[in-house]
């Protein structure tokens, strides 16, 4: 007997207004992997039931952004290049979107690469966890909330 949350998943996506519900696992996967061969691409990944927070991916070319927005604790955390805050240029807005669209920009120090993101969304839709997420303050500095990728 599957649970309540078998096929209650959804997926926005950003760049054209897409929103599909109630997506099993496999349906979710099957979008979302269609959806990440594209150059660009902004998508929000959650729950219908019992949602308590959502995956924010953005993406161009082989840049992306991944961050969890925690509706619980009112917190939003993201992935991090622990390596990129010790340059001058850490703080540094770097744009995943094309001129002709939002400007969907992110710390350089936020900013990972492409297969980095796919590892993290996959974990999520396996696990229902986030994944090598850090909580920055005010001033970049990260606190790591959830394990660490390797």
């Amino acid at each position: 007997m599957g649970s309540k949350y078998d096929s209650n998943w959804n997926l926005a996506l950003l760049n054209d207004g897409g929103e599909y519900h109630h997506l099993s696992k496999d349906e979710l996967l099957e979008l979302v992997g269609e959806e990440w061969y594209r150059d660009y691409n902004a998508m929000f990944i959650g729950r219908d039931v019992d949602c308590v927070g959502r995956l924010g991916v953005f993406f161009m070319a082989q840049s992306a952004f991944v961050g969890y927005e925690d509706f619980e604790r009112q917190l939003f955390w993201s992935a991090y290049v622990p390596s990129a805050r010790e340059k001058a240029n850490w703080s540094e807005m770097i744009r995943l979107s094309p001129p002709d669209t939002n400007d969907w920009s992110f710390r350089r120090s936020e900013i990972v690469s492409k297969e980095h993101a796919w590892a993290i969304v996959d974990y999520y839709l396996a696990s229902s966890q986030t994944i090598d997420m850090w909580l920055l303050d005010a001033d970049g500095k990260p606190t790591l909330v959830a394990q660490s990728l390797g």
